[in-house]
């Protein structure tokens, strides 16, 4: 498990001004998930004071914008604005030119993601508060039913995106650590509340470890990792980074891999 945190980053001198991925010369920019991490992208913390502008940014490669608090407008070149306000997500793709203005003091969570890695587009539109809420949670859960299986290789889908969702987590639900393992959770962002999080190695006489997440503070799990999460508030809240398991051949039973991975497309879906 690693745990990052704004007051970590601060610390290293992780202040980035006019990062040249997406030439965004407005705001603070922290980096909280430096890109040395290899989790496939990086995560800035962006402050914007109200009334900050740039008529003028042109995205080098894929990235989500998500709104912790304010209220931030994204025009895109010869299409409508869009407005972000606290639990939505922009997906910029790689390429895309947009304005954008802060109509109120904003707090936006920045990911720039790696081009290289498998699975990590940009969609283009912004997503709705919460994926997991109304039934959709069940979507994220592996299954392994026979209709599942049509949603194998043999069916011709394409793979499922890595995708980006805020998800609410109140005070003693159970199960989130599970439906966010099989929703192929990346790393997450505390958005709202205070949340404990607790992990355990693999490794045999490895003691439990435990640590608590608040508003500036990101967690990514190692592979077969097993950890649990509960909201310490009556909700608290999380940006998740989510990545779909990697396929693998047919005969080693993919068949509940892949049908989880393309309900999880359509719950959070940016397009």
């Amino acid at each position: 498990m690693r745990v990052f945190s704004l007051f970590d980053a601060q610390m290293r001198g992780e202040i980035v001004a006019g990062a040249a991925a997406s030439a965004l010369r407005v705001g603070l920019q922290v980096r909280v998930v430096p890109e040395a991490a290899g989790l496939g992208s990086s995560g800035d913390y962006v402050f914007l004071r109200q009334g900050a502008m740039q008529p003028g940014i042109a995205a080098a490669r894929a990235e989500w914008w998500a709104c912790l608090c304010g209220a931030v407008k994204v025009t895109p070149a010869g299409c409508a604005p869009v407005l972000l306000s606290a639990g939505s997500v922009y997906a910029i793709r790689q390429g895309e030119r947009l304005r954008l203005a802060a109509l109120q003091d904003s707090v936006l969570v920045r990911a720039v993601l790696d081009p290289q890695a498998v699975g990590l587009v940009g969609a283009g539109l912004t997503s709705s508060f919460d994926a997991f809420a109304a039934g959709q949670a069940e979507r994220w859960r592996m299954q392994g039913g026979a209709g599942d299986a049509q949603a194998g290789p043999a069916s011709g889908h394409a793979p499922p995106r890595l995708n980006a969702a805020f998800v609410t987590i109140a005070e003693g639900e159970p199960a989130w650590a599970e439906r966010l393992r099989a929703g192929g959770l990346n790393w997450a962002a505390c958005h709202e509340g205070t949340l404990r999080l607790q992990w355990h190695s693999p490794w045999p006489h490895v003691e439990r470890q435990v640590a608590y997440l608040q508003p500036g503070m990101v967690f990514a799990p190692d592979p077969e990792e097993g950890y649990r999460i509960d909201a310490l508030d009556p909700v608290a809240s999380l940006l998740c980074c989510l990545q779909a398991p990697r396929r693998e051949p047919a005969c080693a039973g993919v068949a509940g891999v892949a049908g989880a991975g393309g309900g999880a497309a359509q719950a959070v879906s940016l397009h």
